[in-house]
């Protein structure tokens, strides 16, 4: 069979990966951008197919070729991107940020990044997720994890149903289609990252393949009309779809339809269809040819122009294009268009492009984590390891046990305490608040926090499937029933969480937040009810981290006054009995609620206090109200 150049399929690639940068960019026009990736995946299809028949019917088809083309033709620019990703980000990320950098440029090179940011980020387009500059290879994770198994799907079908593989091709591809789509009602995260439900885009790639095989498209009236259904079917997908689209499945099948129209009515022989002369041009092809390295480039420099609050103005997004299309012509010439061509087998490329990058970064890996992402590449240590509660107090966290191995005790621990706390993260990045007035009273207070578990009464579990599921499993709910037992034992209950967080959070099966506080006082103790800090909201948070990063001057120090604790508005009118502590009182005013104490940072997230700001927040209680533990 024949293999040509497309020039119109480099075209193609243009547009996808247009779609893609100024989606990302903060197009408010061309909000469902993101397909240009579905497109891309059916060009990939359509010509690991093309090529792997052709060396199949030829005789000439070997594993080793095609992995040594693969590793030659990917791995090189990747490298590349990621070494210059690592630079930046020593002057940019804060600790954690960075070791997480690591560990995902180890999961891009393995192929396995997809995995690591499904179970590691909430979402896609959930909220600091464009704030991670690997995230786009979540995408070369499917290819490449596509690549493992298509070869021997082809070979096979071949030499069993060689007159029957339009068939099969056509009938795997509609059951990985259902798949798709019944992962998306159910899991919109896990189908947005996974093989099983983006494999049928590829598939549709190698259909594509197949047909042009056996069919010949030589009608220029058809292979117009083709050529702009297509372009009708890409374009109305990126402007009609948003983030909060049912996706893939349906929604994705659309472009991907209009990818496959657009290779079928280039193949027309006699005329090239009007659309796909348009993708002929070579400024168009050009960007065709450097789609690749665009790809790989515009979003670190995004996701760390994210991470430092950058606006993005209209000047900032086309500077971000044209230093994208720079880059990604300086990659193109230096390495990859070169490096393709290189004359070695497979040994050799695996060893150089592929095996020994893996050890030098897995060795960096360790070295990150032993020196805790090295927190004196700043000025300022607010971010270090050692400043966050759940390090400090790692047997207080997630621990799900009761008894001395599972409920830990802080301030005077020589004493048996008689007060306990329970709760969530918030009420984690409350303990060193609770210490210090603990050891002011001289009491000793046993801690039990758990993240996503609020302390009511028969929560209901996540959504299953979701990847926070896991957070309210069912022996994490039984366990989250059993303290609130334990807890209503003690003379005097402190409870803290995420009191801003919807009603989602805190629903449970008849019972609410009140019922559950008269639960827990039933057998006479008394309540201290904890309420969130301020905190503020991510895009906030990135212009007082960038400051602090830069070691700049602290140019404003009070984050937007939000309504942070709403679930306690009702409880807090019924009930006058509980004490309230309420940390706001101390950092707000009119102007705002500071995010500095004595100078220094006093959150480690967006919501959650860091050690040092609990400390600093317990003394500033003390100055203004009698500690509640006397």
């Amino acid at each position: 069979m024949e293999l040509r150049y497309r020039p119109d399929i480099d075209g193609l690639r243009a547009v996808a990966v247009m779609l893609v940068i100024v989606y990302h960019v903060g197009s408010q026009v061309i909000t469902g951008g993101f397909v240009g990736v579905d497109v891309f995946f059916v060009i990939s299809g359509y010509l690991i197919t093309s090529i792997i028949r052709k060396e199949v019917s030829n005789g000439t088809f070997t594993y080793s070729g095609f992995y040594n083309r693969r590793i030659k033709r990917i791995i090189p620019s990747l490298l590349m991107v990621l070494i210059s990703t690592i630079i930046a980000s020593l002057f940019i990320l804060m600790p954690d940020e960075f070791i997480y950098l690591i560990k995902s440029s180890l999961a891009t090179l393995l192929s396995i990044s997809n995995f690591l940011f499904y179970f590691n980020t909430t979402s896609y387009f959930s909220g600091n997720a464009d704030q991670i500059p690997l995230l786009h290879t979540w995408s070369l994770a499917v290819e490449e994890q596509y690549y493992l198994i298509i070869p021997f799907v082809i070979t096979l079908i071949i030499s069993k149903q060689k007159q029957h593989e339009l068939r099969v091709f056509i009938g795997i591809a509609i059951i990985l289609f259902i798949i798709s789509q019944y992962g998306a009602m159910t899991d919109k995260s896990l189908s947005y990252y996974m093989l099983p439900f983006r494999a049928f885009e590829l598939m549709i790639g190698g259909i594509t393949s197949i047909a042009l095989s056996q069919f010949k498209f030589e009608s220029l009236s058809l292979s117009n009309s083709l050529s702009v259904v297509g372009l009708l079917l890409i374009v109305c997908s990126a402007l009609l779809i948003d983030k909060e689209s049912l996706f893939p499945g349906s929604n994705a099948l659309i472009p991907c339809i209009g990818a496959a129209m657009i290779i079928l009515a280039g193949a027309n022989y006699t005329q090239a269809p009007l659309l796909n002369r348009f993708l002929c041009f070579k400024p168009v092809v050009f960007i065709g040819k450097i789609s690749y390295s665009m790809y790989l480039w515009h979003w670190p420099i995004i996701a760390l122009l994210n991470y430092r609050g950058v606006e993005f103005t209209t000047a900032l997004k086309a500077g971000v294009i044209i230093a994208t299309i720079l880059l990604s012509i300086l990659n193109y010439y230096a390495f990859e268009n070169r490096l393709r061509k290189l004359n070695v087998g497979i040994i050799y490329s695996s060893l150089t492009f592929l095996i020994l990058p893996l050890i030098l970064l897995t060795l960096f890996f360790i070295l990150s984590n032993k020196y805790d992402g090295f927190p004196g590449r700043f000025k300022n240590n607010d971010f270090a390891k050692n400043n966050r509660s759940e390090v400090k107090y790692s047997k207080c966290y997630d621990s799900y046990k009761l008894g001395p191995d599972g409920i830990c005790i802080v301030g005077d621990t020589s004493k048996k305490p008689e007060i306990i706390m329970i709760g969530d993260s918030i009420a984690g990045s409350y303990i060193e608040f609770i210490d210090y007035l603990a050891n002011d009273a001289g009491k000793a207070i046993a801690v039990t926090v758990s993240s996503s578990l609020p302390p009511i009464k028969n929560l209901k579990p996540y959504r299953e499937g979701s990847n926070v599921a896991n957070y309210r499993s069912e022996d994490k709910l039984d366990y989250n029933n059993s303290r609130i037992e334990i807890a209503k034992n003690y003379k005097h209950i402190i409870v803290a969480a995420s009191w801003g967080n919807d009603e989602s959070y805190f629903s449970a099966n008849g019972y609410d937040i009140i019922s559950t506080l008269e639960y827990l006082s039933s057998k006479g103790a008394s309540l201290t009810l904890l309420l969130r800090p301020n905190g503020m909201n991510y895009k906030e948070f990135n212009k007082f981290k960038a400051e602090i990063a830069s070691g700049e001057n602290i140019k404003k120090t009070l984050a937007e006054r939000v309504s942070i604790n709403s679930s306690l508005e009702v409880v807090m009118e019924r009930f006058k009995y509980p004490s309230y502590i309420n940390p706001n009182e101390s950092l707000c005013s009119v102007d705002g609620c500071s995010v500095y104490l004595n100078g220094r940072f006093i959150y480690m997230d967006h919501a959650h206090l860091n050690v040092y700001g609990a400390r600093e927040l317990a003394k500033l209680y003390l100055l203004n109200h009698k500690n509640p533990f006397l």
